[in-house]
């Protein structure tokens, strides 16, 4: 017999994981929309190193999540 009924404990655990995403991908933005809490006068490469690893995750992200495909 197939359950058809909602799983509430794996409904519960979803919505408090996606909560969870929202608050990183707040914290993310804020952190990136002040240019990585970094000064122009500080940047150096180990910063370009930085953004762009921050990038290569969240385009791995975005592809798990089915958002973008592979380049």
């Amino acid at each position: 017999m197939k359950n058809t009924g909602v799983n509430e404990k794996a409904l519960n655990e979803f919505i408090g994981t996606v909560a969870a995403l929202e608050e990183k991908l707040d914290a993310l933005k804020a952190h990136i929309e002040n240019h990585m809490d970094t000064s122009p006068e500080e940047i150096n490469w180990g910063h370009v190193g930085s953004a762009k690893h921050l990038l290569q995750l969240i385009k791995e992200a975005s592809e798990f999540a089915g958002i973008e495909s592979a380049e």
